[in-house]
């Protein structure tokens, strides 16, 4: 099993930066964590429980597919994964997680397997919702681990599982802007793959039909390839080549983030030419200029309940009664966080 050591080696940083940065405690830069937390995940180091308030229960994974950019700097899934580490820890349990790549199917499942066989893990979350993640899913389904899907629901599996209510979230964003006089409303799309981002999608247009505005597919930008602070930055600038709208809803606030460059490049103003909704509430959104209105998730609170899941599952399982209780599912809600990007339309 890796240790400290490696990551050290792996980052050419000191055993005592390492530890710093793998348990949240000041002193190492915000880059430097990012740093450790991918090397972590790249040697397979699985981390211990510092204090058990419990008796120890043994150790849980979780799986996450690779995003464009590294996965413990995404502002989102940073928050879920400290809630999960924090449950984890207060039920006893040590954490370990691997990530995993769209490109690599079959090293993606030898990860899972060895969480499994050579960890021992109790139990699996598996994070987010994709092809690849589908199909591991699958596979895990047919083995007698306990797993809980967060933020992806398999409605054909009997696994337990937690995500946020995506549609409605979509749904409230579009409505806000409606209510506030908009009719040409842009929406910066995510890849279909995920049907998180797809079902933020419908929520865009089962408002627009609510509320009797036909749905102009020329509003309506595909995501172009952009990642990180690039990402939803190419689909403004294509969206504003076009009739340009008065207000846009972006899947995510990191893809309003890249939208707010576009629309200030192109020398407009926010929300003054256009108003602006994201997606997520991340905690950056609030300290932009101007704060961006979004819809908030709780995105630590989902970690911990799917930590519980998976501990009353484990029970479960250790009782040899697992099989006869149905499947858990939990929608946690979302709302809308009005700040001052959005305006009443001219």
């Amino acid at each position: 099993m890796a240790t400290l050591r490696d990551i050290a080696e792996a980052t050419g940083l000191s055993l005592a930066a390492v530890s710093l940065a793998l348990n949240g405690r000041n002193g190492v830069s915000d880059e430097t964590r990012e740093r450790v937390l991918a090397a972590a995940a790249e040697v397979g180091y699985v981390r211990r429980a510092e204090r058990q308030p419990r008796p120890a229960r043994g150790f849980i994974g979780f799986v996450i597919e690779q995003l464009p950019f590294p996965v413990f700097s995404d502002i989102f899934y940073g928050d879920v994964v400290q809630g999960i580490d924090q449950e984890a820890h207060e039920l006893g349990f040590s954490t370990g997680f691997t990530v995993v790549e769209p490109a690599r199917p079959v090293e993606a499942r030898a990860k899972v397997r060895q969480m499994l066989l050579g960890n021992r893990a109790r139990g699996l979350i598996v994070i987010g919702g994709s092809n690849l993640i589908d199909e591991l899913v699958r596979d895990l389904a047919k083995q007698a681990a306990p797993v809980v899907l967060l933020d992806n629901y398999l409605y054909d599996l009997p696994l337990d599982g937690i995500e946020m209510d995506h549609l409605i979230g979509g749904y409230l964003a579009t409505r806000h802007l409606i209510e506030l006089g908009h009719r040409d409303i842009g929406f910066i799309a995510g890849p279909a793959k995920y049907r998180t981002l797809s079902d933020r999608a419908d929520g865009y247009r089962r408002a627009l039909l609510d509320a009797g505005i036909k749905r102009d597919p020329g509003l309506i930008v595909e995501p172009g390839g952009g990642s990180g602070s690039k990402k939803g930055y190419h689909e403004m600038r294509e969206l504003l080549t076009r009739r340009r709208p008065s207000a846009v809803f972006a899947v995510s606030d990191k893809a309003a983030f890249g939208a707010i460059d576009a629309i200030r490049e192109a020398g407009l103003t926010i929300p003054d030419d256009i108003s602006l909704v994201g997606f997520d509430d991340v905690h950056e959104s609030s300290l932009l200029t101007p704060p961006l209105t979004t819809i908030a998730v709780p995105k630590r609170l989902m970690g911990r309940l799917a930590v519980r899941l998976l501990a009353d599952r484990i029970g479960l399982a250790s009782d040899g009664v697992s099989a006869f209780v149905k499947p858990t599912k939990l929608v946690v809600p979302v709302s809308l966080v009005v700040r001052e990007s959005t305006r009443t339309a001219s």
